[in-house]
């Protein structure tokens, strides 16, 4: 269905679908990184979601801001780690 609206009114809202279409297409890319980075790290996102309140996409998410927890020379490093 396609509204009829003034051409500038249907040229703004064709760029706001473009622009939408633009962030599904990031949003999509994006995950599917951070679902790479999890599934390469099954130990650590297992202790992660282990932690209350830590859902899988949280897990996710710190995985992929921390990086290789190795790094850390102990857990008080990566508590006071700031990206």
């Amino acid at each position: 269905m396609e509204v009829q609206l003034p051409i500038v009114d249907r040229m703004e809202v064709d760029a706001h679908l473009e622009t939408w279409k633009l962030y599904d297409k990031q949003i999509i890319e994006t995950e599917s990184e951070l679902v790479k980075r999890a599934e390469a790290n099954p130990k650590n996102m297992f202790k992660l979601k282990s932690i209350p309140g830590i859902s899988a996409m949280g897990a996710i998410i710190l995985l992929s801001r921390i990086g290789d927890i190795k790094r850390f020379k102990n857990p008080r490093s990566l508590a006071n780690f700031s990206d």
